[in-house]
């Protein structure tokens, strides 16, 4: 009889243990659910992770430094569009490497989502001219420190 109890005690725990991980699961796929809910179904913004940035430029150098002059024309390309909305773009600007590379990562909450469509179409067009541009929506900074 003592085994019988012992078996049952230990199953019991293994059941218990098991639904556990079967509830976090469930758990985990509706979060994911509710992530994917929280896109704006008319553009690719994502405003569910803190860490992610809506539109992200990297310029980089390949041995030689980076492109300054399309950094000052990409810098006045910023001022012109704030002039222009009246508004301020809040921005934040990380240097990482020993030739100028730098970051611009924007997450363009302060505007509306067909203006943040109009600024970073505005963006490639401009930086498409440079090879030492790096363009990536919805993603992370990379050298954030």
């Amino acid at each position: 009889m003592k085994k019988f109890y012992s078996l049952f005690f230990i199953l019991l725990i293994s059941l218990e243990v098991f639904s556990c991980k079967s509830s976090q699961k469930t758990n985990e796929v509706k979060n994911q659910e509710q992530k994917k809910g929280s896109v704006s179904q008319s553009s690719t913004v994502i405003v569910s992770d803190s860490n992610n940035y809506r539109f992200t430029v990297s310029f980089y150098s390949k041995g030689g430094g980076t492109d300054y002059k399309m950094k000052e024309k990409y810098l006045n390309f910023i001022k012109e569009f704030q002039q222009k909305k009246s508004l301020v773009l809040i921005y934040e600007i990380t240097t990482w490497g020993k030739e100028g590379e730098t970051d611009y990562c924007f997450k363009l909450l302060e505007l509306t989502s067909p203006e943040q469509d109009q600024f970073v179409k505005g963006s490639k067009e401009l930086l498409k001219e440079s090879g030492l541009v790096i363009i990536e929506e919805n993603t992370t900074c990379r050298h954030k420190k």
